[in-house]
């Protein structure tokens, strides 16, 4: 199998087998993806690795993580990527409907603390385990940029994905996740967070939101 191009496609159909084939048992998923990147080769692990490592940073959205903190309780910086990584393991269609409506999230169904850690690696195991070297050490900067470049445009973020809204405003933007889930406990951002602040400023909210009297 090593002339498999591992572009885009191959990556979403990988992903979308290891759901068939291991439903929520993330380990076996994890298993199953790390054996069918050793069977492709070192190049196709390596590009795995970097397309797990875009789709991630490309839903790294504050719209996103307020859906994400009512999906699953609250969520750290680090449960947050390991929230993304969960995302992307459910599949394309669930992945891009969520980054163009997060209330989506409603219809899908929490396992697994909705975490999956060891996707951010497999990628890289793989690769070490085929040349003893880390995938970490084989970034390409212009090429990571020009891949996020394409996913952006295969992926197109909704309206407001990226403002970091209060518990309050989520019942505005999120309806159908704060209709079903409780949003108490669910905390609120560091609005002394240098990127938070700048978030609220330069980052337009959703016209949900807007529609409930909100001036901005």
């Amino acid at each position: 199998m090593h002339d498999i191009e591992m572009n885009r496609e191959t990556f979403w159909n990988l992903i979308e087998q290891a759901k068939d084939k291991c439903g929520e048992d993330l380990a076996a998923s994890a298993q199953w993806i790390r054996e069918q990147l050793l069977f492709m080769g070192a190049q196709q692990a390596l590009d795995f690795h970097n397309l797990v490592h875009a789709y991630r940073d490309h839903a790294d959205r504050y719209g996103l993580w307020t859906a994400a903190n009512i999906l699953c309780g609250g969520l750290s910086d680090d449960g947050f990527i390991d929230f993304r990584a969960w995302l992307i393991a459910q599949g394309r269609e669930i992945y891009t409907a969520a980054l163009a409506d997060p209330d989506s999230l409603a219809s899908v169904e929490r396992y697994g603390n909705c975490s999956f850690e060891t996707l951010n690696y497999i990628g890289d195991r793989a690769y070490e385990g085929l040349t003893g070297r880390s995938a970490y050490d084989r970034f390409d900067k212009a090429a990571y940029r020009k891949l996020l470049s394409e996913i952006a445009a295969e992926v197109p973020l909704g309206e407001g994905i990226s403002y970091p809204y209060s518990r309050e405003e989520a019942a505005a933007y999120l309806p159908r996740l704060c209709a079903k889930y409780d949003v108490a406990g669910t905390g609120t951002w560091n609005y002394d967070s240098p990127d938070i602040r700048r978030a609220m400023k330069s980052e337009k909210k959703s016209s949900r939101v807007k529609s409930r009297g909100d001036a901005r």
